[in-house]
């Protein structure tokens, strides 16, 4: 059975930049990446890359779910070696969650629409 075709890039009007690039960067992300991200966990990754360090506390308030949903996320995350547990150093019962290097490259490529497939 052949594949439809795909339509015509086009430019975006009526101010829907950031939304034509969002669409880019998300057809990207499913057509060449192994990783295969929720919302949520690219929600927990980009807050991570854009805020730094990040409790689980912090990051269940930034994205208003409860602390097991972002637990689950971040255990995801931890699978595609895309980021790490390490303790708080203000609070010891805490921990904080950094992105890795794989993690780091994985946002800054979103920008530019070339995901690293590994």
């Amino acid at each position: 059975m052949a594949m439809p075709a795909e339509p015509a890039e086009s430019h975006p009007e009526n101010g829907d930049e950031a939304l034509f690039q969002f669409r880019k960067s998300v057809l990207t992300m499913v057509r060449g990446s192994r990783r295969d991200l929720s919302l949520r966990q690219l929600a927990v990754i980009l807050t991570c890359y854009t805020s730094g360090l990040q409790t689980v506390r912090g990051l269940s308030a930034v994205l208003r779910v409860q602390k097991p949903v972002i637990t689950r996320a971040i255990d995801v995350l931890i699978a595609h070696k895309m980021a790490r547990r390490i303790p708080d150093p203000a609070d010891g019962r805490s921990v904080l969650v950094e992105l890795t290097y794989a993690g780091k490259t994985f946002c800054m490529s979103l920008g530019r629409s070339r995901l690293p497939t590994r």
